[in-house]
């Protein structure tokens, strides 16, 4: 076992919104370079996603600083 202490629910919380914001940035990314490699009709579609994944990005920043 490692020498660290154990980790509280608080901890574990904040490893998995770090683990969450990291997800969704990594999928902001990728919507973002298949919006610019896209024709059109599917270039819209990867735009609406990739400002859902910002907004999702946004909301989980201020879950962060707010401590919740």
């Amino acid at each position: 076992m490692s020498d660290s202490t154990p980790t509280t629910f608080g901890q574990h919380r904040a490893e998995a919104l770090e683990a969450r914001l990291k997800s969704a940035i990594a999928k902001r990314r990728q919507l973002a370079r298949a919006e610019f490699a896209s024709a059109d009709p599917l270039s819209s579609r990867f735009k609406q996603d990739g400002e859902r994944a910002a907004r999702q990005i946004d909301r989980l920043q201020q879950e962060i600083k707010s401590g919740r």
